[in-house]
């Protein structure tokens, strides 16, 4: 392959994550603008609520979802699932009533989910094979982004206009997402859709390929285990963090060093060297968010803390490129979209769980959370690399683990 071309995306991929981008930071913001609403609203179970609306909703539906992504026309499943969420935040633009605006975000939270199993789906269509480890790196990287831009936006507008300029933000981050959806997917990816008499039979395949797959299956406790850990952190790491800078500012510039460490982190992994290296990738930015997780609650300091972040966010970074990738390559193409819908629901019930294990109580202080959020991880990493080396350790050591052998043994997996 000519080494010019070996770097290069298409354009269409281009499209999509700039469009993504803008969705992801409207999405973010919106989120946050709902959030501070439920906070100044003086009940603070309505903090919870605009939390758990954007949890529970999908992961009651996204075996459905993924499987409509699987067999049905992707094309045009995308663009009607981002026009509905533009339909819902537009309601709940128009109308200033929280709880209403709180079950608009849910209905989006549910489109959203189908909408990302089949941007998960085409994503190796409109990239190509020989491109899809930089096309995953380009998405972790606008999801990154987003993490970073969109809290500081959110913050800002909402403390001038309120949250009805960012939703109305966020509704129109759909429309521009439909738009990139019409230019950069061809129609002919509709015309491959498979489209049964009972759609939703067999809602629970995506769960199957999982465990099937080589890479993430074994690896599925560490994969829930870390996302548990770094949801009780976002919880009782705002206590902790607050009470250790003392300033609300100095709070969110710490919290801002994980998403800008995973940038870097999400381009480094996308490196067309590191292509046959995907699994150890997974282990290895385990290892580090587990490890700047642990940091951060053993040394009480703002300036170590941020310095734990940025290596926790760039093994973030890397993590989450090597888990799309190998999905990707391990998983028959014909449940790329339930399986990605099942790993947002497993994702969303850790973060749920998470978020309820980190609220502090009598037992454990906030810094003992934190602890417990790397600790936790840590050894499970530490047991899947065990577990990984005993399995390989009488084997013949192969030179590809997402190449032409893995590939080989997704076709096969049982359907």
């Amino acid at each position: 392959m000519d080494s010019g071309k070996r770097f290069t995306l298409s354009w269409r991929v281009y499209v999509i994550v700039v469009g993504m981008l803008f969705s992801l930071i409207g999405d973010s913001a919106a989120a946050l603008g709902l959030a501070l609403d439920a906070a100044h609203s003086g009940t603070s179970w309505n903090v919870t609520e605009v939390y758990v609306a954007g949890l529970v909703p999908p992961i009651l539906f996204a075996p459905l979802v993924g499987v409509l992504a699987d067999r049905w026309r992707a094309r045009r499943l995308w663009i009607v699932s981002v026009l509905a969420q533009a339909v819902a935040l537009g309601a709940a633009t128009a109308v200033p009533a929280l709880h209403f605006r709180i079950a608009m975000l849910a209905v989006a939270g549910v489109f959203g989910v189908a909408a990302a199993a089949v941007g998960f789906k085409l994503l190796p269509e409109l990239a190509g094979s020989e491109h899809l480890s930089r096309a995953n790196s380009a998405v972790s990287v606008a999801n990154s982004a987003s993490g970073l831009l969109g809290p500081s936006l959110g913050a800002t507008v909402h403390a001038l206009w309120g949250s009805t300029t960012l939703l109305g933000y966020d509704a129109l981050s759909f429309l521009v997402i439909a738009g990139a959806a019409l230019i950069a997917v061809p129609a002919s990816s509709d015309s491959r859709a498979t489209v049964k008499a009972h759609p939703f039979r067999g809602a629970g395949a995506g769960f199957t390929a999982l465990r099937a797959s080589s890479v993430i299956g074994p690896m599925l406790p560490l994969l829930a285990g870390l996302m548990l850990a770094t949801s009780i952190e976002g919880v009782a790491g705002v206590f902790y963090i607050r009470g250790v800078v003392n300033n609300d500012t100095w709070y969110g510039y710490v919290v801002a060093c994980w998403a800008l460490g995973s940038i870097p982190g999400a381009v480094l992994a996308g490196k067309n060297a590191l292509l046959h290296r995907q699994g150890q990738l997974v282990v290895i930015g385990a290892g580090m968010m587990s490890a700047g997780l642990l940091v951060a609650g053993l040394v009480p300091n703002g300036f170590v803390i941020a310095a734990a972040f940025v290596l926790a966010g760039l093994g973030n970074g890397a993590h989450n490129v090597a888990v799309r990738n190998s999905v990707h390559s391990t998983v028959p193409d014909a449940f790329h979209g339930q399986a990605w819908a099942a790993y947002s629901a497993m994702a969303r019930v850790s973060v749920l769980a998470g978020y309820v294990l980190g609220t502090p109580g009598e037992v454990l202080t906030p810094r003992a959370l934190v602890i417990a959020s790397g600790a936790l991880p840590l050894a499970l990493t530490l047991g899947v690399s065990l577990l990984f080396w005993r399995r390989d350790a009488g084997r013949t050591p192969r030179a590809d683990a997402t190449g032409p052998q893995a590939r080989q043994e997704k076709d096969s997996l049982p359907t």
